[in-house]
């Protein structure tokens, strides 16, 4: 599990902005990470599955959620050396349940509505908007609210998220502080500056073009920042770009069209793994000036250890970058590390 980067997080604000997301997308791992990854598969029923781990899956969401539930389905999953079981919860449309075929917890997923809240957590989300909206939504009740629990690595071991929406706003909170609020903005909301700032980008982009802004954009405040999350153009030729409100820095830049396809993940991995780490700085260097405006004379290139395709880039006194490059050692992402999620 620890080579799997979910993207559980973005699955579930996907779901307050748009429409519920089928939990099978919940599933979706960065291809940067995967080598050799098998889903759940196979028929959604419980036959065949211990007993014991279903009541210890049950258990489980109990703790978590404060109630009790059934399960309506078990799939078997395996990634890499590891597998088990994904429950499905009976009467809860998108949920899930994931635990090792041993039945330890990796994943629990589900939304409840106001009404089968715990207290605690009520408390929690009731303080949250009086501290982060202004009236009158500050005294809105949200309709349902997303409890998350995820044991892979760049979750806290054990931490609860709750995600919810009032209006135009999503509020995200783990172990009851405020994680990060997104506001969803029209166009003529944001700062024209801001807006100036994104479109320059695409001179450094080569070989991808300016889309149509996607709407709503969202406004996202955390870690003390606030920044424009800007996407242009549709399905695979989406272009991801930051920018910091006031300042109109660009904070990260995303063109995903340029990453490698997962049909030609094997052959790509071979030849991403052969760079050195001098190659990827001298690749980088006209990237990071054209997108971040950062000028990496003196900087060191350092590849992550678990991350494939994916370089650090630090230098004393200066603002870190972090970066993932394709198999013609093309940068497609580029971010400054402190506004990094």
């Amino acid at each position: 599990m620890k080579k799997v980067c979910y993207t559980l997080g973005l699955v579930v604000v996907a779901s307050l902005i748009l429409t519920a997301v089928p939990m099978s997308v919940a599933h979706g791992a960065s291809v940067k990470n995967i080598q050799s990854t098998q889903m759940a598969t196979g028929a959604s029923s419980l036959q065949g599955v211990d007993a014991k781990i279903v009541q210890k899956s049950q258990a489980y969401l109990k703790n978590v959620t404060g109630k009790s539930y059934t399960f309506s389905g078990a799939k078997k999953w395996s990634i890499d050396n590891d597998s088990g079981w994904d429950f499905s919860i009976k009467g809860v449309e998108h949920s899930q349940v994931m635990v090792t075929k041993t039945g330890e917890l990796e994943r629990i997923y589900v939304d409840q509505s106001w009404g089968e809240l715990k207290d605690s957590y009520k408390q929690q989300l009731q303080a949250a908007f009086k501290n982060v909206l202004q009236e009158p939504e500050a005294s809105k009740t949200p309709e349902k609210v997303n409890i998350s629990v995820d044991k892979s690595p760049k979750y806290p071991k054990g931490a609860v998220d709750l995600y919810t929406k009032i209006d135009n706003n999503i509020i995200i909170l783990r172990e009851g502080k405020v994680l990060r609020t997104i506001k969803l903005l029209a166009k003529q909301e944001i700062d024209e500056n801001a807006l100036k700032a994104a479109s320059g980008v695409f001179a450094g982009l080569e070989g991808v073009k300016q889309g149509t802004l996607v709407e709503p954009s969202q406004l996202i405040t955390a870690n003390g920042k606030t920044v424009y999350s800007l996407v242009f153009g549709t399905g695979a030729s989406q272009v991801f770009v930051n920018v910091e409100k006031g300042t109109n820095k660009v904070t990260k830049v995303a063109a995903y069209e340029l990453q490698d396809s997962v049909a030609n993940y094997k052959e790509a991995f071979k030849k991403m793994k052969s760079y050195s780490e001098a190659q990827l700085l001298k690749n980088a260097a006209g990237h990071s000036k054209e997108l971040l405006k950062v000028d990496l004379t003196g900087y060191k290139a350092t590849l992550d250890p678990q991350m494939t395709a994916v370089v650090h880039f630090t230098k004393s006194g200066s603002p870190a970058l972090i970066g993932s490059y394709n198999s013609k050692g093309q940068f497609y992402e580029l971010e400054f590390k402190e506004y990094r999620e």
